[in-house]
């Protein structure tokens, strides 16, 4: 009898290789500040030291049995798919088919949100007012289900046929009250929240307590279809941290109040919608012209240049092993790079496709991105499980920690009063807490090769996970 391990099964001897390493990485990244205090999601608390003294203690479960889902394209038992940062917790979408609330100081599991039926693959926390957060999940089920953050378990309503298929991108524009959603159908959603946060608002606390009922259902205010593979990524026109007088003029005359959107797809075509409010439709205005695959993340910055002028950057991680940024304002680049060779359609919108100022080509590719305040430096999640601070400027790592022992989908800033940490989540199951002095003592980069995996072998293993 065969009594080959299940994960073992239907993989290329370079995939077992690769399996082999991340399950050594696994055991010997479990604990410890040098990997940033990981917490191992679904297995218990991991505080952290209350001192430089105190020591964090391993996970009490038995970690070869953790590093055994390490094997091939295999991920940790609580893959990250999606996360987000709220009220000293991050909020993750896993695999699974739950959603998870974690405490970042305690490492402790506040709650899990009721299992969908399929991955979730997208989550959104969604302010009411001090102490109310809404939470709204989207998942393969193509359903949308909604939360009292406070109160996990059974939401108190559920969307169902939010999609035609697979949901696969779910985003929230806080300015607008829109909840915009995508997938394999291909098309983008807008979902009106405002009768939702009137009605939550106007809840009793004992009410809230008790689990809110009778919520009104979000009505779809727009949508569209330009995409011609499935929906991947989508962001908005984050809050500006400072007034729009300082805002490079050609920013100002775009940005004139309406709900601008980007949008990604699993071809690596990017496009730049504007929402009608007034009239209820979305116009797409261009496309955003660089990377050649899949998009993994878009996420939009505002980034200072010619002393006190502002321009907001939106930032692209694809499957090409590329990080692109491109800038809004033309007074904001630095230079053009020429667009994508591979064919995607014809160009969509009005206006002519906007081109990228600035291409990072990663070796071990990146599969997200954490742009920094400080002028020419972004911090990268890559494949390989490592964490990269990248000099903009020269297009060079500049240093490197690493803790992960696979894809790395989420970076955040946690402001914690003692001090900030940088916070990650992985495909590996672990969210690990780093410490920002860490980044201030220089380690070389490693040479970053991917050895273990030919081309070929890359490729499918790039086709499976993007399925």
């Amino acid at each position: 009898m065969n009594t080959a391990k299940a994960t073992h099964l239907f993989q290329s001897d370079a995939s077992l290789a690769l399996g082999e390493a991340r399950a050594a990485k696994a055991q010997r990244t479990a604990h410890g500040a040098a990997y940033g205090y990981p917490i191992w999601l679904g297995v218990g608390s991991s505080p952290l030291p209350r001192s430089n003294d105190e020591r964090t203690l391993p996970p009490t479960r038995d970690l070869a049995s953790l590093a055994e889902r390490a094997a091939g394209a295999d991920g940790g038992l609580h893959k990250v798919l999606h996360a987000t940062l709220a009220d000293e917790c991050l909020f993750t979408a896993e695999a699974g088919r739950l959603a998870r609330r974690t405490h970042l100081e305690t490492g402790e599991a506040l709650g899990t949100y009721a299992k969908h039926g399929g991955p979730v693959t997208g989550l959104a926390v969604i302010p009411v007012q001090p102490g109310r957060l809404l939470l709204c999940t989207a998942s393969w089920d193509r359903q949308l289900r909604f939360y009292a953050a406070e109160r996990p378990g059974t939401p108190f309503l559920c969307v169902d046929n939010a999609a035609s298929d697979l949901l696969k991108a779910l985003h929230y524009d806080a300015t607008h009250a829109i909840l915009c959603s995508g997938g394999s159908d291909k098309t983008v959603r807008l979902w009106d929240l405002h009768p939702m946060l009137t009605w939550a608002q106007g809840l009793s606390d004992s009410a809230w307590a008790a689990g809110p009922t009778d919520a009104p259902r979000p009505s779809i205010v727009g949508s569209y279809q330009v995409h011609t593979r499935p929906v991947v990524s989508l962001t908005s026109v984050p809050p500006a941290p400072m007034p729009a007088t300082q805002w490079a003029p050609d920013v100002r005359d775009s940005l004139d109040g309406a709900l601008l959107l980007w949008s990604a797809d699993s071809m690596g075509r990017i496009v730049q919608v504007r929402f009608d409010a007034a009239h209820q439709r979305c116009l797409v205005e261009r496309e955003l012209d660089g990377p050649e695959t899949n998009v993994h993340q878009l996420v939009p910055h505002w980034r200072t240049y010619d002393e006190d002028l502002y321009t907001l950057d939106v930032w692209c991680v694809s499957s090409d092993r590329t990080v692109r940024r491109f800038p809004l304002s033309a007074h904001a680049r630095d230079t053009i790079l020429p667009g994508r060779v591979s064919q995607a359609g014809a160009p969509v919108g009005t206006a002519p496709p906007l081109r990228t100022d600035v291409c990072l080509s990663v070796p071990v590719g990146a599969r997200s991105v954490l742009p920094l305040a400080t002028e020419g430096q972004v911090i990268l999640g890559c494949a390989d499980g490592t964490l990269q601070l990248w000099s903009v400027p020269s297009g060079t790592c500049e240093h490197v920690l690493d803790g992960h022992w696979h894809e790395v989908t989420f970076l955040g800033v946690w402001h914690r009063a003692a001090e900030p940490f940088l916070v990650s989540a992985s495909l590996d199951g672990t969210v690990r807490r780093w410490p920002w002095s860490q980044w201030t003592s220089p380690s070389p980069a490693p040479a970053l090769t991917s050895a273990l995996l030919t081309a070929e072998e890359e490729a499918e293993l790039e086709a499976f996970l993007n399925e």
